[in-house]
């Protein structure tokens, strides 16, 4: 998904919900489009989460 802002830049990143490195899982539904904000908060709370779930 491609969003631009008047500057012409790309505001949306897509992030796996299960890691891509881990799991090998591509599909859609393992998906979500998000700004560079919410993207870097994600990451950061769902890997741990995953951690203290181990």
């Amino acid at each position: 998904m491609k969003i631009i802002n008047s500057l012409g830049q790309n505001i949306v990143e897509g992030s796996h919900i299960k890691s891509f490195s881990e799991f090998r899982d591509n599909r859609i539904d393992n998906g979500l489009s998000l700004c560079k904000n919410h993207h870097w908060a994600f990451e950061r709370v769902w890997s741990g989460l995953m951690k203290i779930k181990r």
